[in-house]
């Protein structure tokens, strides 16, 4: 995960979100500093999560992969 959000922030990405049920990866995501924004009560007897992490503001903004300054 934090090869992943390593590149994000790389790629000038400010932030990701993700989603999860209750019976699965919360817990997980929150020990990676991931922030419950939404929730559904779907499937019947659970719940969905949706799940954000900002990252904190690189000094630089990267250039676009691609593109010549």
């Amino acid at each position: 995960m934090a090869r992943a959000e390593r590149e994000a922030i790389r790629l000038g990405c400010h932030s990701t979100w993700t989603d999860t049920f209750s019976f699965q990866a919360r817990g997980f995501y929150r020990k990676l500093g991931y922030r419950v924004f939404g929730m559904l009560d779907v499937p019947p007897a659970h719940r969905r999560y949706f799940l954000r992490k900002r990252f904190k503001r690189p000094y630089s903004v990267p250039q676009p992969v691609g593109e010549q300054v």
